[in-house]
């Protein structure tokens, strides 16, 4: 299967980002996810097929998300205690 998507980082957390079929924009994505990634910033379309490479997802479990579910959603991994403790002392100086 190939599929032609969309790619969108989230405006409120970084590291998050949206993937969905290019012809579906961004109208049909759940009024709760569009609160919880704030504006979604385009980053790219691209070609997608059960043989492309991503870091963190494998291509079949993506395209599966947006054909079962309409996006896939990559979610960052929570930080090590000790960088989130820099974070928010580093927030606090600001």
């Amino acid at each position: 299967m190939k599929m032609f998507i969309s790619i969108y980082k989230s405006s409120k957390r970084e590291g998050m980002y949206v993937y969905l079929e290019k012809e579906q924009g961004l109208s049909k994505l759940p009024e709760g996810l569009i609160q919880l990634i704030g504006t979604p910033v385009l980053v790219t379309h691209m070609m997608v097929d059960e043989h492309k490479k991503f870091a963190k997802v494998k291509a079949e479990d993506l395209l599966s998300a947006i054909q079962e579910k309409g996006f896939y959603l990559q979610i960052p991994e929570p930080l090590p205690e000790y960088k989130q403790f820099l974070v928010q002392q580093n927030d606090k100086l600001t």
